[in-house]
């Protein structure tokens, strides 16, 4: 056999060297790592990507067997065939025992008192990626049949493994110690004022002349609408800052033509300015005269009838004054429903999602015309005492940032035109209880045989649901009803607890929600009876 060496003479240039050499250290570093089976998608993406995935259904069950999903709260109940998923928390109740039937064949039966997390990790092959199964035993005893592959079972950081094809093993757990506690009013010119006027029919045909002339008919105006002193509002929910105002009156002649006159009267530092916003002419039609007037600014107005008399006429009639006002208030904003967190929340009960940052967000709708509002909250348990005064250009404000806000409050939102209108909210309450957890296993008066080999060798596993916004919770079990007598307590991050029985008899166990220095009452006791 012959052996050639490649050299300047064989016609590669150096950088064609350079790109072999460089191919084969990579095909060698990628051999090593398929060989060694080194984890690259869980060294570079984490275990996160296969949480959720499903592995698995429950096959056979006796008695009571509960789950938590990565994302839950509490461990519900799980029923035959119902589909098992990565990371999944499944606990068996003291007379309940469970199969669970893996997709590749294996499968894993729990004992009473047995609480597992389903752990699956990925593994490269000649096909691809492929998950090996596995658990982490938290208390109890499992017995797995590994038939497609191996099953990796830890505890307290050992593996122990149920080789492929091998018989049935049986695995146990002793349970680990608890975690430990650780107004100023600017007013502003308005724009002129818009006049719509009533348009006047067509004028009645003129009476044939007669060789004797009719005696002149008496002149009459009298007001009809606004009544003298009529306040006007901006009606609640309006969408822009100006109030419609109708005027009429009878006339006599039916025809007869009037001016009216509108002035605002104002009083900066005592001072009258008189300023007249609108001048119209208007016709009578069968005796009625009308006009509709729209304002945008409030205040004091003075209108003014005055008839206009056919030249030569002898009648002399009064000019007729009244007034009316125009209401600055105008409660015209709509408040929304708070948010906590993001959600409608009046509580840290657990609804959905659970939430770890506290805020408080206020809400409510646009104004047309407003530039900014003034937000303004009081303590309402303590004499309206003031909590703040602020303002925003937003239509919200979100205060209390990662502080939890406890008790009663009452807020008002208000809002000012540059014609002077000032716009504001109802007074509205909202309040916000730091509640503790609802207790959701062993169910109520659960009854629990001392001689048995499960009290023996295995706690007893206590759950509750989770509340939003909890660093801790503290667990108190007693011996009696009045909590006179504790037997244990711990302060934990998780939503169980592993309660060694000392001796038979009647136990009551109670939680609480932790968190910033603030404590929940207790939930409602729950009572276990062990024989």
């Amino acid at each position: 056999m012959s052996v050639q060496v490649l050299s300047n003479e064989s016609g590669l240039k150096g950088w064609e060297k350079a790109l072999i050499a460089a191919s084969a250290a990579a095909f060698s570093v990628a051999l090593l790592l398929y060989v060694s089976d080194y984890p690259l998608r869980q060294r570079f993406f984490g275990s996160g990507d296969d949480a959720g995935q499903r592995v698995g259904k429950v096959g056979t069950k006796t008695g009571d067997l509960r789950r938590q999903v990565v994302t839950g709260s509490s461990f519900d109940t799980i029923n035959l065939d119902d589909a098992l998923f990565n990371d999944d928390t499944l606990v068996t109740g003291p007379d309940g025992s469970a199969r669970l039937a893996l997709d590749d064949g294996s499968w894993i039966e729990l004992a009473p008192s047995t609480m597992v997390r389903l752990r699956f990790e990925e593994q490269s092959e000649l096909g691809g990626i492929s998950r090996v199964p596995g658990v982490e035993l938290v208390q109890g005893y499992v017995t797995g049949f590994a038939s497609a592959k191996e099953i990796k079972v830890r505890s307290q950081g050992k593996v122990a493994t149920i080789v492929q094809g091998d018989a049935p093993k049986t695995l146990a757990k002793s349970a680990p110690k608890p975690v430990e506690e650780v107004e100023e009013i600017i007013t502003v010119a308005a724009p002129p004022v818009v006049a719509v006027p009533v348009p006047s029919p067509t004028p009645s045909p003129t009476p044939s002349p007669t060789f004797v002339s009719p005696p002149e008919e008496s002149l009459v105006i009298k007001p009809i609408s606004p009544k003298p002193g009529a306040l006007f509002k901006v009606p609640r929910g309006a969408e822009k800052m100006q109030i419609n105002v109708p005027f009429s009156w009878q006339v006599a002649p039916k025809d007869l033509a009037t001016t009216l006159t509108i002035t605002r009267i104002a009083t900066p530092a005592g001072k009258s300015i008189r300023e007249e916003v609108l001048s119209q002419v208007v016709v009578g039609v069968n005796g009625t005269a009308k006009l509709g007037w729209v304002t945008q600014k409030p205040g004091k107005y003075e209108w003014v009838l005055t008839p206009e008399l056919a030249s030569g006429s002898e009648q002399v009639i009064k000019p007729i004054t009244l007034n009316l006002m125009i209401d600055p208030n105008a409660g015209a904003i709509e408040l929304l429903d708070p948010l906590v967190g993001g959600q409608a929340l009046s509580s840290n009960r657990l609804q959905g999602k659970r939430l770890k940052d506290f805020d408080l967000t206020l809400r409510w709708k646009p104004l047309a015309g407003m530039q900014s509002y003034r937000v303004v909250i009081k303590n309402k348990a303590k004499s309206q005492q003031l909590i703040l005064d602020e303002e925003t250009t937003e239509t919200s404000f979100t205060f209390n940032k990662d502080k939890i806000l406890v008790g009663a409050l009452q807020y008002q939102v208000f809002a000012q035109s540059k014609e002077g209108f000032i716009a504001r909210s109802p007074l509205k309450s909202f309040s916000f209880s730091f509640i503790a957890p609802l207790p959701v296993f062993p169910a109520n008066h659960a009854t629990y045989p001392k001689q048995s080999a499960i009290i023996e060798k295995n706690p007893i596993l206590l759950t509750w649901q989770k509340t939003n916004f909890t660093e801790l919770y503290e667990l108190e079990i007693s011996s009696d009803a009045g909590f006179s007598i504790i037997v244990e307590r711990a302060k934990l991050t998780e939503n169980f607890y592993r309660f060694k029985v000392p001796k038979a008899g009647k136990y009551f166990w109670r939680v609480k929600s932790l968190a910033q220095g603030l404590e929940s009452t207790p939930s409602k006791a729950h009572d276990l009876i062990v024989k």
